[in-house]
């Protein structure tokens, strides 16, 4: 299991179609951010807009811009993250003082105060990016409170390396999506079964392909 530590991907760009949405927790859809984890990781968080979009399309929506600030707090976040839930050992103080940070800056609540007319009304606080990432700290010890860590896998197609929790009866999900990499192994196998009957088949004496 690749994990990250947080300067990874560097020079590597996904698009932001190229966002997936198989994590099953809002957590480990932002640590899949960091694509292809099991060769030259593609970064999708390169720039600040590309965290706003990000946060928008996870359903954490803000209006607020984000910076560099934020977005270098978003990457240092996600490496703690995936620290945190897919190696607790490796789980630094450093990684606990980050999470509870990020919890700490951005947790907000509804207020009272007074309405135009003298009567208490409720004032929802304004979305910012440091409250988007509270939201994804708080999914993260969420997951962890409530033992799921042991249910989050690794895709097992040898070239995704994308994190998901299991919710599986049997505990037994194998791939981040069947359509996506499920598939693609059962045709990379099929292919390599054909091709052996092939060579199996072939005449005394005769070269097939790749032998």
């Amino acid at each position: 299991m690749n994990r990250l530590d947080g300067n990874e991907g560097e020079g590597y760009r996904g698009d932001v179609n190229d966002w997936l949405w198989y994590g099953g927790e809002v957590c480990l859809d932002f640590v899949n951010t960091l694509r292809d984890r099991y060769g030259p990781a593609r970064e999708t968080l390169v720039e600040p807009v590309d965290l706003s979009r990000w946060i928008d399309a996870a359903g954490l929506g803000t209006t607020e811009v984000p910076g560099q600030r934020e977005l270098d707090s978003a990457l240092r976040l996600r490496a703690a993250i995936s620290r945190l839930l897919e190696a607790a050992d490796e789980t630094t103080d450093d990684d606990l003082d980050l999470i509870n940070g990020v919890i700490g800056a951005g947790v907000t609540a509804p207020r009272l105060e007074r309405g135009p007319q003298g009567a208490p009304v409720v004032v929802r606080p304004v979305v910012t990016v440091d409250s988007a990432l509270s939201l994804i700290a708080l999914n993260a010890l969420d997951v962890l409170e409530r033992g799921r860590p042991q249910r989050i896998r690794t895709c097992a197609h040898d070239r995704c390396g994308l994190v998901f929790y299991d919710s599986s009866r049997a505990g037994s999900r194998r791939w981040c999506s069947m359509d996506r990499c499920g598939n693609r192994a059962k045709a990379a196998r099929h292919a390599a079964r054909t091709a052996g009957d092939a060579g199996d088949d072939a005449p005394a004496g005769t070269v097939t392909a790749g032998g």
